[in-house]
C-alpha cells in the first residue's frame, strides 16, 4: 500500500485489522515522501487505516486488500 501527496501534514498512520488489533504503527518524520505501508505479512482481508495529523486529527479510511 502506498501513500501519496501526503499534503495534510500527517505525523502518524495506524493500520487496523477488522478485530481492531492494531496491525501496523508508522510515525512520519517527512510529509513530503511518499509513504509505503507493507502488510503483506497479514494477508487478504479488510483493514482499516487511521491518519493522525499534527493537529490530532484523525481521518479513518478503509480498504480492502486481495
Amino acid at each position: 500500500l502506498s501513500v501519496i501527496g501526503n499534503q495534510y501534514s500527517v505525523n502518524e498512520i495506524y493500520v487496523y485489522n477488522v478485530l481492531g488489533e492494531t496491525v501496523c504503527r508508522l510515525l512520519i518524520t517527512d510529509y513530503r515522501l511518499p509513504i509505503t505501508i507493507d502488510i503483506s505479512a497479514h494477508g487478504s482481508g479488510v483493514y482499516y487505516l487511521r491518519f493522525i495529523s499534527e493537529k490530532g486529527n484523525s481521518v479513518p479510511v478503509k480498504i480492502i486488500v486481495n
